[in-house]
């Protein structure tokens, strides 16, 4: 099977085949198309047509693929990989230099879209693609299309399995076997569920305000659990000491590359969701920046860092807010939320350069907002998420999107607001009741 095309080329890596766009200049004129290995036939481009990147790099080819590049593209019907002269033992599909090919037209590519996904198969991964569902009540609230990213129900209850069950995988193969993590709730529940999927052992090291059932949920995955400190700083440094001894590597909860190369995996599955449409703002709550990281990784690569990226913090854990107010990184005194799984005291330096080259929006809503945000959504959607993820949904519901629709600062009016629910496993019914006490709202 070839495709070969005279003039330019978009490529696509999928879970399952690849797919190449080029432009037909054959005698019935220029004609946009692409060859869909899926289907094994020709097809006008689909709303997953990707835009066009200056530079880029794929890891599943034999060498780098640049902008500009001349080769031929070849495919093997049967088994999707290379075919030329030097066998690439690489999965599904990839492209040769010029002179390497027995077959097929000289192409000059000008872009390549590669999901990193594909560096292992789809078996193999620990997160699963989390349902993009629209809200009508919120949309109503906020005047616009609200688009909720359920990421609350990924294994263990957080998007946290993205990157660092992509890291543990990463990680593995370099032959360590034991994986020591820092955590609060739901970095230290993804670190055991993958090292408890990959028969390794995990330690993680929590702070004092880690709750019993969140300690259980650790042992039950067969981690050993050990409690270090007041706030996750103090743990987070007896990670490290302990993640010296032979064999054993540390796992942080958001500042490590590979985590944010997982974590971007979120963005691709709203760009295959939304096609065409681009949104007109990303709502996401920010605790140590892993999340924001990644999701501007994927951005990069989608052609979205023109989205409006609103960054929601509580008040007591906004190390991000307090850095881009100073204008340089800083530590908070301490954490003094109730959201804990917020509780940095330091945003990692690649989320405040994210948020330095983005158009970012930092906002902050007190406690009581985020208890209240938590029970209307519960009321609204009937899911109960804890109070990180309560930080973002009061983006909706204390009126800060109908707000920034109004100052004009949601830049594309037509596209949807997509509100990431990072998660909710650090929290219950008793939990909320307490909350809600504790704040006069009962």
């Amino acid at each position: 099977m070839v495709f070969a095309a005279k003039g330019v080329v978009h490529l696509r890596q999928y879970q399952k085949g690849t797919s190449f766009w080029g432009e037909d200049t054959t005698s019935k004129g220029n004609r946009d198309y692409f060859w869909d290995t899926f289907s094994k036939r020709r097809r006008k481009p689909s709303p997953l047509t990707p835009p066009c990147l200056e530079r880029t790099h794929s890891p599943l080819c034999e060498r780098p693929v640049t902008a500009g590049q001349t080769g031929c593209i070849l495919v093997n019907k049967r088994e999707n990989r290379p075919s030329s002269p030097q066998r690439i033992e690489r999965p599904r599909g990839g492209i040769t230099r010029k002179g390497m090919c027995s077959m097929g037209q000289e192409v000059k590519v000008v872009s390549v879209l590669v999901n990193t996904e594909m560096a292992s198969s789809h078996e193999d991964r620990f997160h699963v693609v989390t349902p993009l569902k629209k809200s009508p009540i919120l949309s109503n609230v906020t005047g616009t299309e609200v688009l909720l990213k359920l990421e609350n129900i990924q294994p263990m209850g957080s998007f946290k399995i993205r990157g660092i069950g992509h890291y543990c995988q990463t990680l593995s193969k370099k032959g360590y076997t034991r994986f020591v993590c820092s955590s609060g709730g739901n970095a230290g529940l993804a670190a055991a569920y993958a090292c408890n999927k990959l028969g390794l052992a995990a330690t993680i090291v929590v702070p004092e305000s880690t709750g019993q059932d969140i300690v259980q949920k650790l042992k039950g995955l067969g981690a050993d659990v050990v409690v270090k400190g007041k706030v996750w700083d103090d743990a987070d440094a007896l990670a490290h000491q302990l993640a010296e001894a032979p064999g054993s590597v540390y796992v942080s909860p958001f500042n490590n590359p590979v985590i944010w190369e997982g974590n971007s995996t979120l963005i691709r599955e709203l760009k295959d969701s939304l096609g065409l449409r681009k949104p007109s703002a990303l709502v996401l709550a920010v605790g140590g920046g892993g999340l924001l990281a990644g999701l501007v990784s994927g951005m990069t690569d989608v052609g979205w860092l023109d989205v409006p990226i609103i960054a929601m913090e509580t008040n007591g854990a906004h190390c991000l807010n307090a850095a881009l107010q100073a204008g340089e990184i800083v530590t908070l005194p301490d954490i003094t939320s109730i959201a804990k799984c917020l509780g940095a005291k330091t945003v990692c330096e690649r989320a405040f350069q994210c948020a330095r080259e983005t158009d970012l929006i930092s906002i902050t809503v007190d406690d009581r907002e985020v208890i209240e945000a938590i029970e209307k959504f519960l009321d609204d959607e009937l899911m109960l998420v804890e109070p990180a993820c309560g930080a973002a949904l009061a983006a909706v519901y204390s009126g800060h999107i109908e707000r920034l629709k109004l100052e004009g600062r949601l830049k594309n009016p037509h596209g949807p607001v997509v509100l990431i629910v990072c998660g909710g496993s650090a929290i219950s019914l008793s939990q909320l009741l307490d909350f809600k006490s504790q704040f006069g709202l009962n």
